[in-house]
């Protein structure tokens, strides 16, 4: 949770709950692969009552991760995670396998525009220490 969001600067602060893990990773161009998978997605999100914005955000972490799917849907693994401080869904299609530190983010929110995010720019990703393990 960012804690300093009333004043505009470079240094935001974040609070990381106790049972919580973070890593930095910069934000990164998508392949448009997502295209397919949103179609799947949709109909998922709509029967469990969810709204996203119609496509992801990629991350390339600093370490990679790996996982103990939150939860499991065809060929896709999900689980919750924060982006500088905000909650999202990370998805992992596991028939593309892809790397460990590769992250493809869903949110209701057009992210890169809440966040003010362009390629490059460095976020944090804080996640549940039970679920999600650091690959050093």
């Amino acid at each position: 949770i960012q804690l300093n969001t009333w004043i505009e600067h470079d240094r935001p602060i974040y609070y990381i709950a106790n049972n919580e893990t973070y890593l930095k990773g910069k934000v990164s161009s998508g392949s448009g692969l997502a295209q397919e998978t949103f179609k799947f997605l949709n109909e998922i999100f709509d029967w469990i009552g969810v709204q996203e914005y119609p496509g992801t955000l990629n991350i390339e972490l600093e370490k990679g991760i790996t996982w103990d799917s939150f939860f499991n849907i065809g060929n896709h693994s999900f689980i919750q995670m924060f982006l500088n401080g905000l909650p999202v869904l990370a998805i992992k299609d596991v028939t593309l396998n892809p790397p460990n530190t590769f992250l493809e983010l869903v949110s209701p929110y057009n992210l890169r525009e809440r966040l003010k995010l362009k390629d490059g720019n460095e976020v944090i990703v804080s996640f549940n220490s039970d679920s999600v393990q650091v690959v050093e």
